[in-house]
């Protein structure tokens, strides 16, 4: 059985709470929370095969604090503090 493309939430016709979407393969896509339609707190985004591609927090909507990127086979390739 493959997975919604996408689980969501919406508050007066914006994204709102939790925000789940996956790739064609039903692999997950990217997972984090929304408030009033802005990425708020922490996101993770997958790459099609299901490992971790890019992790970090949002406060209204813009990059916030320490992210990290990682290379296809799990190795951090960059890690910065926004």
């Amino acid at each position: 059985m493959i997975k919604n493309q996408i689980e969501n939430q919406y508050k007066d016709g914006k994204r709102h709470g939790i925000w789940q979407r996956y790739h064609p393969n039903s692999k997950p896509w990217y997972t984090g929370y929304f408030k009033d339609g802005k990425e708020q707190g922490y996101f993770k985004s997958y790459d099609s095969n299901g490992k971790v591609w890019h992790k970090g927090k949002y406060l209204d909507g813009e990059r916030d604090g320490y992210w990290e990127y990682y290379h296809h086979n799990g190795d951090q390739t960059k890690q910065f503090y926004i």
